[in-house]
């Protein structure tokens, strides 16, 4: 089996349906005007000094204006979410350059995988093989795409060699689920999709995956463009971004209560 077969082989899942949790939202609330994201290159001294010593949300730029601009507000959205209830406060967001940016300055990567997306340079694939051995998270967010498109996946064709460990649906239990808050599923713009993450093993004795893999358009949801602002719906979906951020920072140290003292004085840095 080629290396492109076997990459959207670990790809195949069924989505199934996942229920919602009512609640009352105090919304976030965000500047109609949002500065530029930065752009980091990874020759710059200054910048690896800047990424490197503080937080920064990140996420990789589509070919859809729309969708790039939904992303923007919507991360916009996390990072104040992050700040105004937890201890974590992200100094800003970075839309990425995937072949030559240094990804591994960023924890938590948003990627929106669009039916027209190309498949990654021989460069760019290395860029990415390297950021997820060494710990980093990528959500990876194929919208309204059906996961199997011509025998392969949209997601399979643009990372072509990048090796992923295999993947499964996202059980209810998963720590994804109870980073910081507790969420069913990981909820967006929609609340019924099956999640994919690494498979943690027959002991499931680690429970860290390197990517996380959906349809839910999460980004819109927390910009309140797919959801109404005030509506309990966009407020699970933040909080669903929020444990996402929170399990890039703290791995699987959730599922054992003895490194809670850990985490907190991490995060209190």
């Amino acid at each position: 089996m080629g290396m492109k077969k076997a990459t959207a082989g670990l790809l195949l899942a069924a989505f199934t349906a996942m229920a919602g949790v009512p609640a009352v939202f105090a919304p976030t609330v965000f500047a109609d005007e949002l500065p530029a994201p930065a752009q980091v290159r990874s020759t710059t001294p200054s910048d690896a000094i800047k990424y490197s010593t503080a937080l920064h949300l990140a996420y990789v730029p589509s070919s859809s204006p729309q969708i790039n601009e939904d992303v923007r507000k919507g991360m916009a959205a996390l990072k104040d979410t992050l700040k105004r209830k937890t201890a974590v406060d992200p100094a800003g967001i970075v839309a990425l350059d995937i072949e030559r940016d240094e990804l591994t300055f960023f924890p938590f990567i948003y990627w929106p995988v669009t039916q027209d997306a190309q498949k990654l340079s021989d460069k760019a694939q290395k860029n990415v093989q390297h950021y997820l051995k060494t710990g980093g998270l990528i959500l990876f967010d194929i919208h309204d795409q059906n996961i199997i498109s011509n025998d392969y996946d949209v997601l399979g064709r643009v990372l072509d060699k990048v090796a992923l460990k295999p993947l499964v649906p996202m059980g209810k239990d998963h720590v994804l689920t109870r980073t910081f808050y507790l969420v069913p599923g990981l909820p967006g713009s929609q609340n019924f999709n099956s999640i994919l993450v690494e498979n943690p093993g027959a002991k499931k004795t680690e429970n860290i995956s390197s990517v996380i893999i959906g349809k839910s358009n999460w980004a819109a949801a927390w910009a309140g463009t797919s959801l109404p602002t005030y509506s309990r719906e966009r407020k699970m979906a933040l909080r669903a971004g929020v444990n996402m951020v929170m399990f890039a920072l703290t791995g699987n140290y959730k599922t054992d209560q003895t490194f809670i003292k850990t985490i907190l004085k991490r995060l209190d840095r």
